[in-house]
């Protein structure tokens, strides 16, 4: 198993951090599941507590979609979201290319502030566990930005796991519960656990810890305010109070005069954070855990591990780890005085207080260590693993107004006999009630995608390959919402592979009938030699026939040749994109073969070719352009400079034919064809170049942006170029006609000193 871990931060100061590096590290070691961990940034020092952990990591740049929560935003503010959403779909692409070059099984993501893993995981169909550990609003006055949005991408996630009770409570009425599972984080035991651990044995000196953020959530004014008043009120003055852990400034100066009300300045100790906090629980004889709202307070447990008493504020998920008078104390959470009697009250106690120490430090080795919170954890990846339903094989339908075809291509398609098929169905803005129909199937096996303009055939297919390939499709089966498939075509398909090489096999064809029962869609025959003599005939024993191009007619394409050879050319907007992407399927990545035994009908009314010169829709005719313009494309390309000629002599002369031919529509087919041998010179290489590029966005599929400006800038450079050289010769001409005119000297005078008012 390989799971991507994503935390929000690179710091490993950090409670969730220092939570998902233990855990990686027993997932490494004990259960042999292989763990890569994506940084959102390279600043912080969490990288280097992952090499030391031996936990592979790399970074992919990206931004949370966390804001404040005690006001409202400024637009300065919401234009940097905006900004910061506009950069994250970066991010997206590159986590899609990671989960698929790892071959990922499984995203963790670690915490509720990060988001962009979850979109690449819906995208690649990758199963999703999502970690929440954080009061957001009532703890750390935050929350997400677009929150519809963001609960339901967590709603979405496989399984939710809170870290603690009082977190599933807040999140019970927002996310789906039969998702969510309470699992405790764990601790690593082997740092912590101190069982010799001895509390109160030094009576000139008592150590307190408060180990943490400082800041107003974490409530440790209270404690100071507590201390002072142990002194004040109870006589009490032979102790320390160290504040462990990064603190806010302003929050300094809280602590600070409080310290200074009750004269305890030099007790008060703000120690900043501190790599080895262990040590420090080690010297103490009463830790506190004083948060507002904690989620489940890790340091809490560490706490309790390092064998002092630990006493906290009834809030959050410390009511869980704290039960009063047995494992610890508890307080009412800002209430100074309550804490100041509780601290009092065990100093009063040592004994009873010793038991109590020992009692909390042995619950929480037996139920809070880093082994059983990864037992835990890999119990719940099983039990996603197992119920996600994968499929191997994605079949791609495109459609446009032919919603009577489609209904009957949906049902054959769905009634196969290989069980493992998922459909996708590409609607170029059907008007016809096409998207009204899929969604009253309320199938999820139908994933529909609405392209919001007709795309042609070729922009549908190449949004609904790429889509099935994202998915995780090991195979894609493509064709026209005009094909009747046999119920056991796609299985017959599947059932060659075992003949051929399927690591070697570019794509496999069905036969192809017509209404009829005649043959359509004949697809090219492999015919090159081999030791001199043709070899097409190898498999016909076997039902299999080598094919060098087919049309998209149910033809199963393997995704590892989409990945090596991208996508089919969506401007090619209809005809010669089948014939095109075949060819580089075959020419790339291997062979493709014919499966006699799969079977398709192609319930088109006509079973020949279309032509030109048969068309009588005269609404038809201007798309023949198309036809003309991809056909040169394709034969330059793949057949060379000769064919590409002999082309372009057979397109003059099927114009001549209609010239004196009586079709009605002759002048129409006169300039479709015209048209399209016209467009193939005005034909955007750029795109068809960069066809082998699985995320390149051509112009027809919505180019993005950054392509477009690098070609814009391209044709403004060509165009200045051209310009700048005109500029040039006519400025040789005019110099010529003075000449002429005016003489040698004249000429000479004119180009030292300039155009001189006259010529004399």
């Amino acid at each position: 198993m390989k799971v991507l871990f994503v935390p929000s931060d690179n710091n490993p100061v950090s409670g969730a951090f220092r939570s998902m590096a233990a855990l990686n590290k027993i997932l490494n070691e004990e259960y042999g599941i292989q763990t890569l961990v994506v940084l959102p940034t390279e600043v912080g020092e969490g990288a280097k507590l992952l090499d030391d952990m031996n936990i592979r990591h790399t970074c992919i740049r990206s931004y949370n979609w966390i804001v404040k929560s005690d006001r409202e935003l400024t637009e300065k503010e919401h234009e940097q979201k905006a900004e910061e959403k506009e950069k994250n779909k970066a991010a997206v692409k590159r986590f899609v290319e990671l989960i698929k070059k790892e071959k990922i099984d499984l995203i963790h993501i670690n915490t509720t502030y990060t988001y962009v893993a979850a979109i690449a995981g819906r995208i690649t169909n990758t199963p999703i566990v999502w970690h929440l550990r954080e009061f957001l609003e009532e703890d750390q006055k935050r929350r997400i930005y677009d929150r519809e949005f963001g609960y339901k991408l967590i709603g979405k996630a496989d399984k939710i796991i809170t870290i603690s009770k009082a977190l599933y409570k807040k999140y019970e009425s927002i996310l789906p519960v039969d998702k969510m599972q309470v699992i405790y984080n764990g601790i690593d035991t082997d740092t912590f656990y101190k069982p010799e651990k001895q509390i109160f044995i030094n009576d000139d000196r008592y150590i307190f810890v408060c180990a943490g953020s400082v800041n107003y959530n974490k409530g440790q004014d209270s404690l100071v305010h507590a201390c002072g008043k142990l002194m004040k009120k109870r006589g009490i003055s032979n102790f320390e109070l160290w504040l462990v852990g990064f603190y806010d400034e302003r929050y300094e100066g809280i602590i600070n005069r409080v310290a200074q009300k009750y004269g305890i300045e030099e007790k008060v100790k703000l120690l900043g954070p501190q790599k080895d906090v262990a040590s420090y629980f080690e010297k103490a004889d009463i830790a506190f855990m004083c948060s507002k709202f904690e989620a489940f307070g890790r340091v809490t447990v560490e706490g309790m591990l390092s064998g002092p008493l630990m006493i906290g504020a009834n809030t959050g998920g410390t009511t869980e780890l704290i039960e009063d008078g047995k494992t610890g104390l508890l307080y009412e959470q800002g209430n100074s005085d309550d804490l100041c009697d509780k601290i009092y009250f065990a100093l009063q106690h040592k004994e009873a207080m010793r038991k109590i120490a020992a009692a909390g430090r042995r619950y929480m080795y037996e139920n809070m260590s880093a082994r059983r919170n990864a037992a835990e954890i890999v119990e719940a990846y099983k039990e996603v693993i197992k119920n996600y339903k994968r499929y191997e094989v994605y079949a791609v339908i495109v459609t446009y107004n032919r919603l009577n075809m489609l209904k009957d291509c949906l049902a054959a398609v769905l009634k196969q006999t290989y069980a493992s098929l998922k459909v996708v169905v590409v609607d170029n803005a059907s008007t016809d009630g096409t998207q009204e129909y899929i969604k009253a199937l309320k199938n999820e096996r139908i994933l529909y995608i609405n392209t919001g303009k007709n795309v042609g055939g070729a922009g549908g297919f190449h949004r609904g390959i790429k889509e099935a390939y994202l998915k995780g499709a090991k195979w894609v089966w493509i064709m026209d919402d005009d094909v009747i498939p046999k119920p056991d075509a796609l299985q017959k398909l599947m059932e060659a592979l075992k003949v051929v090489k399927p690591h070697k096999t570019s794509f496999l064809a069905s036969c192809v009938y017509g209404l009829n029962g005649e043959a359509m869609n004949t697809p090219g025959v492999d015919l090159r030699s081999k030791n001199g003599y043709p070899f097409w005939y190898e498999y016909l024993d076997r039902g299999l026939v080598k094919l060098n191009a087919a049309t998209f007619v149910s033809i199963l394409v393997n995704a590892a040749a989409i990945e090596k050879c991208g996508l089919p050319c969506s401007n090619f907007f209809i005809w010669g994109d089948d014939t095109e992407y075949t060819k580089r399927l075959y020419r790339n990545f291997g062979l493709a073969y014919l499966v006699g035994a799969s079977k398709v009908v192609h319930a088109r009314a006509n079973a020949s070719d279309l032509s030109i010169f048969t068309e009588t829709n005269p609404n038809r005719i201007s798309i023949y352009s198309y036809k003309v313009r991809n056909t040169l494309i394709y034969t330059r390309e793949y057949a060379g400079e000769e064919s590409f000629n002999q082309k372009l002599v057979l397109f003059e002369k099927d114009c001549k034919k209609l010239k004196v031919s009586d079709d009605p529509y002759k002048e129409q087919k006169i300039a479709a064809i015209r048209q399209g041998i016209q467009n193939y010179y005005r034909y955007d290489f750029t795109s068809f170049r960069n066809r082998f590029d699985l995320f390149y966005e051509d112009r027809e599929c919505g180019q993005s942006k950054t392509g477009k400006n690098k070609q814009d800038k391209s044709l403004r450079s060509q165009r200045n170029k051209t310009n700048i050289f005109r500029r040039f010769i006519q400025k040789i001409r005019n110099a010529y006609r003075y000449w002429k005119k005016n003489g040698f000297k004249a000429t000479v005078r004119r180009a030292i000193y300039g155009r001189p008012n006259t010529d004399k």
